[in-house]
């Protein structure tokens, strides 16, 4: 994937997630549980992350407390890993397949917090929501509505159970996170192998932690 690309799509849906925590959310009640769960989960970091400005505890190692206790429970970080590694991850170990999921998870996170501060007052628009014929499956459609631009996304969610749902891709502009990655992942593993990538993973990690 051409790198150029690649850095525009993840700057695109760092800025997405990013807005979603701090947008105001002030739209009509819905009773579509899936739709409903994304509005509470993202309201709850919103009140989370004004407390820390108000605080003065606006930084990094205190914004990933808030992503690690509010946003990751919102996600099917395993189903998101081994989509992302595709055809790779048939023949893994079960402690590899933990390990890249760790690995991807802490990035996803570390990612989000050193972003946040880039947030630019983007508003979010809940448009509508759908559930598949076999209603395991909902897909919630919203606006990133900036000051020179709109764009359009898509949050999918997967039936855990009757009343929770988990994030597993998010769509922006047509383009998924998971498909994206998943490309980042299989190009690297290519080159350096399914052990070579996780400690690429696992070294830029820790670098990050290091610094911080």
């Amino acid at each position: 994937m051409n790198n150029k690309f690649s850095l525009t799509l993840n700057r695109l849906t760092f800025a997405f997630i990013l807005s979603l925590f701090i947008s105001m959310l002030a739209v009509a009640e819905v009773n579509n549980e899936p739709e409903k769960q994304v509005k509470v989960a993202f309201g709850i970091i919103e009140q989370e992350i004004i407390q820390l400005k108000q605080r003065n505890e606006f930084n990094s190692a205190q914004i990933k407390k808030v992503l690690n206790q509010h946003l990751l429970p919102e996600i099917n970080t395993r189903y998101f890993a081994l989509k992302s590694l595709g055809k790779y991850a048939k023949d893994m170990s079960e402690e590899t397949k933990l390990s890249y999921i760790q690995a991807l998870q802490i990035q996803l996170i570390n990612s989000y917090a050193n972003l946040l501060s880039n947030y630019n007052n983007e508003k979010i628009v809940f448009n509508k929501s759908s559930v598949s014929d076999s209603g395991k499956i909902a897909q919630v459609y919203l606006n990133i509505e900036s000051r020179n631009k709109t764009n359009t996304a898509v949050i999918k969610l997967m039936k855990i159970t009757d009343d929770n749902w988990k994030i597993f891709d998010i769509v922006i502009e047509g383009i998924s996170l998971v498909q994206t990655k998943q490309a980042e992942l299989n190009s690297s593993i290519a080159k350096l192998g399914v052990v070579g990538t996780l400690e690429k993973l696992q070294t830029m990690n820790a670098k990050i932690e290091s610094t911080q």
